[in-house]
């Protein structure tokens, strides 16, 4: 919990900075629309996909399924080890993935002429 919480503090500390470099990037007349493509590709590529992929390591975790009229029902018991270290791992392999996305796009940016 401790590595998690320092790594997710890590990766928080780029957001504000992200947000001033995409909106310094881009023409005064062009921002609003520039905002809207960030929200719509993170809800695309970020928020949909994400309760899918966490479902599926939820569920692969399940010792004891339902059954009802032959069909496989809802999860009555998890295996709490292998349940703790899937979520916490895909969570923590997520963020230092993004981690290393926000130093590429350090030095990508470093040197960059900002309009005024």
């Amino acid at each position: 919990m401790i590595v998690l919480a320092i790594v997710k503090f890590i990766v928080s500390l780029s957001y504000v900075g992200n947000l001033i470099t995409d909106l310094r990037c881009v023409e005064e007349r062009d921002k609003a629309l520039s905002l809207g493509i960030i929200a719509t590709a993170s809800g695309l590529f970020a928020f949909l996909p994400t309760q899918i992929i966490y479902g599926a390591v939820i569920d692969s975790t399940c010792l004891v399924w339902e059954q009802s009229c032959g069909e496989r029902g809802s999860c009555w018991v998890y295996d709490n080890d292998k349940f703790r270290y899937s979520l916490h791992g895909l969570t923590s392999g997520c963020l230092m993935v993004a981690g290393v996305f926000e130093i590429i796009t350090y030095f990508k940016v470093k040197n960059l002429k900002f309009f005024d």
